[in-house]
């Protein structure tokens, strides 16, 4: 059995205002942290750097954004290496089949 709860965020404008400069700060951590990773950096490497970029993110914010970030850039990387396995699976069936098929012309 499962209880859930629900309720309504109420606040002021500017209540409002720091929670959405607090969301674009995490999101713009996030792709900041994802193009280290692109760049070859370590998640160690990544964390630091991106720590300094954005200092007004306290440290889980931080740690939230490369740690997101490092598990879609290790699964991204493993979607490309399946579809290069896939790829070459199928390549080697089409030119299988081809060879079949020539020797059965003959």
């Amino acid at each position: 059995m499962f209880i859930t709860t629900t309720f309504k965020l109420v606040v002021n404008k500017e209540e409002k205002n720091q929670i959405l400069k607090l969301m674009r700060n995490f999101s713009s951590a996030v792709r900041f942290s994802y193009k280290r990773f692109l760049e070859g950096f370590t998640t160690l490497q990544a964390y630091a750097i991106t720590r300094q970029k954005f200092p007004e993110l306290n440290s889980h914010y931080v740690n939230c954004a490369v740690e997101k970030d490092g598990k879609f850039f290790k699964a991204a990387k493993q979607e490309v290496r399946t579809q290069k396995n896939s790829y070459s699976a199928a390549e080697h069936c089409l030119r299988n089949s081809r060879k079949n098929i020539c020797k059965e012309k003959d």
